[in-house]
């Protein structure tokens, strides 16, 4: 299976960063799309003062027909596609999309997963960290948002793509922020200046401002 991706930059593991797993969750592939635009422009030098200096792979919509058609779940039979991994690859639709995303993104040196809440409550922007993952040296704090949430990993949260790519070694952060059905752009600036600021502490991306 092909997914829709952009790369920029080069030169080792890329840091992957996604979004969509849920057809009703905005947030994530607007800031996708702004961090798109925002890369696009420091390639072609349209930002003075900004450089990357490593590889970001970005993956805005990982549930593509789910986004078309407005469904949370994969739309055939309400798979939940985030909740199959590490997917078999000639097994049921959503276990191969997760087949295939856990072999895309399962070499890179960190992963952010971008999620909006439940459609009935607005989430203050958060991190969630899945397990441990510290080993790397990465720190969560460096998005800068409110809220720094460590969770065991629970049997129910074990086919996530943020259990099977920690197991992996690849440190991963689970962002989520507002709600589903909607866009909210105060919250979605605020993780987009996150990523910036968390890019900027892997010395991926230099720069300065917002």
């Amino acid at each position: 299976l092909a997914f829709y991706s952009l790369t920029f930059g080069s030169g080792g593991p890329a840091s992957s960063i996604i979004g969509g797993f849920y057809g009703d969750e905005h947030n994530g592939m607007y800031v996708c799309h702004k961090l798109i635009a925002f890369l696009r422009a420091v390639e072609k030098s349209e930002l003075p003062g900004w450089r990357l200096n490593g590889c970001v792979k970005i993956f805005p919509a990982l549930n593509p027909l789910g986004t078309l058609t407005d469904r949370r779940y994969w739309p055939f039979d309400q798979r939940d596609i985030n909740r199959s991994f590490p997917g078999v690859s000639d097994g049921e639709t959503a276990e191969r999309i997760a087949a295939a995303v856990l072999s895309a993104i399962g070499s890179s040196r960190v992963c952010v997963d971008l999620y909006s809440g439940s459609r009935f409550f607005e989430e203050l922007p958060q991190v969630r960290l899945y397990g441990d993952i510290d080993k790397s040296g990465e720190k969560a704090a460096a998005f800068g948002l409110p809220l720094v949430w460590r969770r065991s990993t629970s049997p129910l949260l074990s086919g996530s793509l943020a259990h099977n790519l920690n197991q992996r070694g690849v440190p991963t952060f689970v962002i989520k922020f507002g709600s589903a059905n909607r866009i909210h752009k105060e919250y979605c600036q605020w993780v987009f200046a996150g990523l910036l600021k968390f890019l900027r502490a892997l010395e991926i991306l230099e720069g300065d401002g917002e």
